[in-house]
């Protein structure tokens, strides 16, 4: 009896432990109205450096579009969880920001790499909107600040628009902005003006204090009754 309860216990601490990363995933909004059904588009990185290893052999990637068209749909997260944000880069001529909780990138004081944790513990029900802001001052004198935004499950300012493509088990996302501007040589929408990546932090739940006490004394106890079983 006592070494199949230790069996047992020994089992489930397996199973907590490997099911005790944190499980939160990101999705997109369910739709309920097909007329908001977001659309698909291919966007290319002419420089090679925004999409990492994910864009395929022609240097493109497929990402969901989220704009003034789509309601309040967009990325969510379906539970608490930490988040980690780091700036990929930009192509964009406007100053452009993405902020979330206090935190924020931009394309005039941020370099590729730069990161920042927030905890979305408590932020509303599950699954909940990643409640992440996307803007631009529209202009190419940088000094002037960002007025226009496009968040995350709307509002959308006019030509403004968010690109999303999960990966990763969707434990990952490449998250695109586009800022409007359709000139010569940046044709709307390109996706590219600016580029954040964001993973949800995998953290193993910490085992019960008592957990290895007790696993402890139950060994001792198969010893003592394996040690009886010979003697006998």
């Amino acid at each position: 009896m006592v070494k199949r309860l230790f069996a047992a216990l020994v089992i489930g601490t397996a199973v907590f432990a490997s099911n005790g990363a944190n499980a939160a995933t990101l999705s997109f909004s369910d739709i309920t109205d097909p007329a908001l059904t977001p659309s698909v588009v291919t966007v290319t990185d002419p420089t090679g450096t925004l999409f990492g290893d994910l864009d395929d052999a022609t240097g493109t990637i497929d990402v969901t579009v989220f704009d003034s068209t789509t309601g309040n749909l967009g990325l969510e997260i379906s539970e608490d969880a930490e988040l980690t944000f780091t700036f990929l880069g930009s192509l964009g001529g406007f100053l452009n920001e993405f902020s979330i909780a206090g935190e924020s990138f931009d394309n005039e004081t941020n370099t590729s790499g730069d990161s920042f944790t927030i905890d979305l513990t408590g932020i509303g029900s599950d699954p909940s909107l990643v409640p992440f802001t996307f803007a631009t001052n529209s202009n190419f004198d940088r000094s002037i600040p960002v007025s226009a935004e496009a968040v995350n499950g709307g509002p959308f300012a006019d030509n403004l628009a968010i690109g999303v493509l999960l990966f990763n088990n969707s434990q990952s996302a490449l998250i695109l902005f586009d800022d409007g501007f359709d000139g010569a040589k940046h044709k709307a929408p390109n996706f590219t003006d600016l580029a954040v990546r964001v993973d949800v932090d995998v953290a193993a739940i910490p085992v019960p204090a008592a957990l290895p006490l007790m696993l402890t004394g139950l060994a001792g106890l198969y010893l003592v009754r394996r040690r009886r079983t010979r003697r006998a």
